[in-house]
């Protein structure tokens, strides 16, 4: 005989027994290795799993000694002890089972937790945590059968009477009803915080485990339909009991009134919950916090109710992102506007003001300048000019180059527009002097005018911008050229003069008259009242009425 027939014969004696059957058996019981997040998780839903069955055994046990028919000679102590010891022994027996094979069966669907480096579970890892609660309800029922097949023979042995033998599979199979539907709720709120987690980047697009309405029946069906079911059936196949049937009728209905209250609180607390986060969230957006989000942690038709807000507040987000943006292109009230109203092509003829200004010397500091120094200069210059805008309730109209034009009377009605154009000349004048201190080469001429013109939209049905065109634009852009070779710096033209109110006025004086291209020659122009003679000129005449010139005519650059 060989040495590999000897090791196959260990009945003759020869070689070591094969332990190949024994290993198979300890790596199907053996608990797979899970890591410090996986490990608990898995453990608290085996709880949920032995204290769901725990309490329907517990439950079945009582009904079943409660309708017992006790055979001659038989005592009721007895019956309890035979019941203690069935029961306790199928309930032992199934917990040690579910110690140890549960976390074999669910292990795969936590593992994703302790893996290093992984953003969260793949779709496969994703879609096996979503079966969890259901696969947990369905893991007890086939020991709920083999405990109903032993009860069959048990009280066939007992009793052979079949109306008991009934009872006893009926209620053992309801019991299992009760364990199976009791997991899924337990285990489905024990999941929820993994279930964010997993659901994070990755909201569900249809329902995925079980919805709201199956939930609500669900927990109908186990706290009233079983404990009506039972009620029913007990004078039916137990009309002999030993106790009244009043008895376990009356149990069977109490406990149907804790249950179902207990399902009802519980599975009304599971959808309450994630609504009033969804609630809660909804209150901060109507309150203009559109950096909430929430926390997507159900699979089913709350969890697209959850994804839902979050997709809403990201397009609102993007929504508030590119009114930002536009308002920052084409101004605030523009931008109100054409959201509001919409756009068309064309505008209206109105009364408006023009303000430009425009850098003086902007070619040679572009030559001697690096240009990273041009544009942090000229972005010092356009704050200021925007600042001093806003201030007076003005519109930039656009930035062309080195200069600016800003509007006033328009896309708003604004009655003192003349007044406002020239009281913001007047003070971005000063804040040029001011940040000359800092940049010695800065300086710029300021144009006013006042007139009617086109205010609307021009440019094509897919390209178009908000703009005001006609004479008081032309004549602001003119002036500027004068006014740089002023010392004041400032020159208004004789409509924004006359517009303005008498408090205004007291600060302009004729300045003579300038010539400017594409204008008649000869124009009048008025400067601002240098400080000194402002005291004088309180109680003068208007500049309109006594136009004093301080210069001859100065001709345009060509």
């Amino acid at each position: 005989m060989t040495a590999a027939t000897s090791r196959r014969s260990p009945c003759a004696g020869e070689g070591p027994p094969d332990r190949s059957g024994l290993r198979r058996v300890a790596d199907l019981l053996r608990v797979p290795a899970l890591g410090p997040r996986a490990g608990p998780l898995g453990r608290k839903v085996v709880k949920q799993l032995v204290l769901a069955n725990a309490l329907a055994g517990a439950l079945v046990t009582i009904y079943l000694t409660l309708v017992e028919e006790l055979p001659d000679g038989t005592g009721w102590g007895e019956v309890i002890g035979l019941n203690a010891v069935l029961y306790g022994v199928l309930a032992t027996a199934f917990c040690a089972l579910a110690v140890v094979r549960a976390p074999r069966v669910f292990a795969d669907a936590f593992r994703w937790l302790d893996r290093p480096g992984a953003p969260g579970p793949t779709p496969d890892e994703r879609r096996a945590l979503l079966g969890q609660p259901v696969r947990v309800a369905l893991f007890p029922l086939r020991y709920w059968a083999a405990a109903a097949a032993a009860s069959v023979a048990f009280r066939f042995l007992v009793h052979g009477d079949t109306g008991q033998v009934a009872a006893g599979v009926g209620a053992i199979l309801q019991g299992g009803a009760v364990a199976a539907g009791m997991g899924y709720l337990l285990t489905e709120r024990t999941l929820r915080p993994v279930l964010a987690e997993a659901f994070a980047g990755h909201p569900p697009e249809t329902p995925s485990t079980v919805g709201i309405a199956p939930r609500l029946l669900l927990a109908w069906f186990l706290g009233a339909g079983l404990p009506l079911i039972g009620i029913a059936f007990t004078p039916l196949v137990v009309p002999d009991a030993e106790l009244p049937l009043f008895v376990p009728m009356a149990v069977l209905a109490g406990i149907g009134l804790l249950a179902g209250a207990a399902l009802t609180v519980g599975v009304a607390g599971s959808i309450a919950g994630p609504v009033r986060k969804v609630r809660n969230a909804l209150a901060g957006v109507a309150g203009g916090d559109l950096d909430t989000e929430v926390v997507v942690d159900d699979g089913g038709e709350l969890g697209q109710l959850q994804a839902g807000v979050n997709e809403m507040v990201a397009s609102l987000r993007e929504r508030a992102r590119l009114e930002d943006l536009f308002s920052r292109h084409v101004g605030t009230e523009v931008a109100r506007r054409a959201i509001d109203d919409g756009v068309e092509l064309g505008g209206a003829v109105r009364p408006v003001s023009a303000l430009f200004v425009d850098l003086v010397g902007s070619t040679e500091l572009a030559v001697r300048l690096p240009p990273d120094e041009v544009v942090a200069l000229l972005n010092r210059f356009f704050a200021t000019v925007v600042g001093c805008s806003d201030a007076h309730g003005g519109w930039v109209d656009k930035f062309a180059g080195d200069a600016a034009l800003c509007v006033f009377g328009a896309p708003g009605d604004q009655p003192d527009h003349a007044t406002r154009a020239l009281r913001m000349a007047r003070a971005l004048r000063t804040e040029i002097d001011v940040l000359r201190h800092d940049v010695p080469d800065l300086d710029a001429g300021i144009g006013v005018a006042t007139g009617l013109a086109l205010a609307g939209h021009i440019g094509t049905e897919t390209r178009l911008e908000y703009t005001v065109i006609g004479a008081p634009v032309n004549v602001a852009a003119r002036l500027t050229v004068a006014a740089k070779q002023r010392p004041g710096r400032v020159l208004a033209d004789a409509g924004a003069i006359e517009a303005a109110d008498a408090g205004e006025r007291l600060h302009w004086t004729a300045d003579g008259t300038v010539d400017l291209k594409g204008l008649p020659p000869g124009l009048p122009v008025w400067g601002e009242v240098p400080l000194a003679a402002r005291s004088t000129a309180a109680g003068a005449p208007a500049a309109v009425d006594a136009p004093v010139s301080r210069g001859g005519p100065v001709a345009s650059e060509p």
